[in-house]
């Protein structure tokens, strides 16, 4: 079983980023995250892998060239879109304000553009 996999649905696979040495950036930030605000979040994931994109602007949305943003009440999740129908979760941060933060989202591309997933 892969350990990267958060879910494998009917539409798409979600799954961490691994970084080369094998480290997923993503799932560390995700164990810290209370279990509230996890649930909140799974509920877009599993949405995403059964039935692709999401419309909802306020739960998905593209937030620069090729990252996106699963976002959930104050917390939200970076990841990007592969051309075999995966979707990969680069990083988590807290939502403090309406507006992405131009650090995280740059994170976010350096991690896609390292990432040993596509």
């Amino acid at each position: 079983m892969d350990d990267n996999v958060v879910y494998r649905g009917t539409s798409r696979t979600i799954e961490w980023a691994i970084m080369p040495g094998g480290k997923m950036p993503g799932l560390r930030e995700w164990n810290d995250l209370v279990k509230a605000d996890r649930a909140k979040l799974w509920t877009t994931i599993k949405h995403l892998g059964d039935f692709g994109e999401r419309r909802n602007e306020e739960r998905f949305t593209h937030e620069r060239s090729k990252i996106y943003a699963i976002k959930a009440w104050k917390v939200r999740i970076y990841c990007f879109m592969t051309q075999d129908q995966r979707i990969v979760l680069t990083n988590v941060v807290g939502k403090k304000q309406g507006k992405a933060k131009k650090a995280d989202l740059d994170r976010a591309e350096r991690i896609r553009g390292n990432c040993i997933n596509g």
